[in-house]
């Protein structure tokens, strides 16, 4: 879209939430009490700055004036990110816009979950000298996503899937589909064509849970294709995400950490593993993961979980 197009319009974006802030409270109408005749004025606010009366509407003076907090209405606020899905953006180039979530809507959404938003646009001036713009979103209303393959349309390759279905040997086809670019290895396209397929998950009577997702460890020569063929089976995932071993263990999972991004409070940020759940995430250069990093990264693996590290 082009930003002269949506700006001042109600339009529905369809991405995933980078990072989220924590929860605020946000002035909606500010009361300010005149300190020489005491009446009120309540001003609407608008913007990311305070603002004020220009003269009194009871004795015509220009203050001074002081905040009365208990006359000021407030709402709940939460900022949050959202990026392009990786599988509708063009050439890989992604695009990131900041949006403004109120009410019954602040904490709907986490880091790492999908959803279409309808969001008012509005070209939010950089800061009061600037003669430039950004976009700047304010929710509307939130539906999440499932966030795994149930929202990929099909039905566009429904014939072509009930014919591999219905044939002898419904397996080769699937298993040569994987990075077709690649010669041989066909024992490892074999093994992460049924990767991607997955497996079930279990919840024993006793309360045991079973992962039903296994991991793969490709191993080979320098330049036998192993990236090609990890940033190829992203692609076909819904959520799939790719990285390399050389991230930090909070690139890899999540963390929480100060920015500008929430007026230099905390936000929380989601890595590679939380933006591909219910997809799947490659890591390349495995063995360059520091030790330190390690341990996060495990428990993702091994118990489908992340802890945020502070």
């Amino acid at each position: 879209y082009r930003p002269d197009d949506v700006a001042d319009r109600l339009i529905h974006i369809r991405g995933q939430v980078t990072k989220r802030s924590k929860r605020k409270l946000r002035d909606e109408t500010v009361a300010f009490e005149c300190q020489r005749c005491g009446r009120f004025t309540y001003m609407p606010q608008s913007g990311n700055s305070l603002q004020r009366p220009h003269e009194c509407a009871g004795c015509e003076r220009q203050g001074p004036f002081k905040i009365n907090d208990r006359e000021t209405t407030m709402r709940d606020f939460q900022h949050i990110r959202l990026q392009t899905l990786p599988e509708e953006s063009e050439r890989g180039d992604t695009e990131m816009i900041d949006m403004q979530v109120f009410d019954d809507l602040v904490g709907e959404l986490n880091p790492g979950d999908r959803a279409v938003l309808n969001v008012v646009m509005h070209a939010r001036r950089i800061n009061d000298d600037s003669l430039e713009r950004e976009l700047e979103g304010r929710v509307r209303s939130i539906t999440k996503l499932s966030g795994d393959t149930s929202d990929v349309d099909v039905e566009p390759y429904r014939e072509d899937i009930e014919e591999i279905a219905n044939s002898d040997d419904p397996y080769s086809p699937v298993f040569e589909s994987v990075a077709p670019f690649h010669e041989g290895d066909d024992t490892i396209k074999e093994a992460l064509a049924l990767q991607l397929f997955g497996g079930v998950e279990k919840q024993l009577d006793d309360g045991t849970w079973f992962r039903g997702n296994s991991h793969v460890l490709l191993m080979g020569d320098p330049g036998s294709g192993k990236t090609k063929i990890l940033k190829y089976v992203t692609s076909l995932m819904p959520r799939g995400e790719y990285a390399t071993g050389k991230s930090t263990s909070a690139g890899l999972t999540a963390t929480a950490q100060k920015d500008d991004f929430a007026d230099g409070g905390w936000t929380l940020q989601a890595g590679t593993l939380v933006k591909a759940s219910g997809g799947l995430a490659a890591i390349d250069e495995l063995d360059k993961m520091r030790d330190d990093d390690i341990t996060g990264f495990m428990e993702a693996l091994s118990d489908q979980q992340v802890t945020v590290t502070m």
